[in-house]
């Protein structure tokens, strides 16, 4: 009965049980692989070098706003680098599994 009132107005109500069936079917790949790598990795590795470079940098250097600049630079860098390899190498596997011998 709940269906009949959110279908009333659909006007794909007579066939959507194909379009669900159709979307589940779907062969194409997952995007939490994607977003994770797109997202999570960089921030994960800023976050880890910020931490791991504001210790080092600390001893080194006695300006506290050129470590802070330093460790800011070198924090970004590394983790631009490290999301453009996850890119490279995620495309790359893509690729070779979509490939056709």
């Amino acid at each position: 009965m709940a269906m009949d009132k959110n279908c009333k107005d659909c006007r794909n109500d007579h066939d959507c049980k194909s379009i669900y069936a159709t979307v589940t079917k779907s062969k194409s790949t997952s995007v939490t692989a994607r977003v994770s790598i797109a997202f999570l990795l960089p921030l994960v590795v800023f976050v880890t070098m910020m931490s791991t470079l504001d210790d080092i940098i600390k001893h080194k250097i006695s300006s506290p706003s050129l470590g802070d600049f330093i460790n800011l630079t070198i924090s970004a860098s590394v983790a631009f680098g490290c999301a453009m390899a996850a890119k490279s190498i995620y495309n790359f596997s893509v690729k070779t599994r979509n490939r056709k011998d």
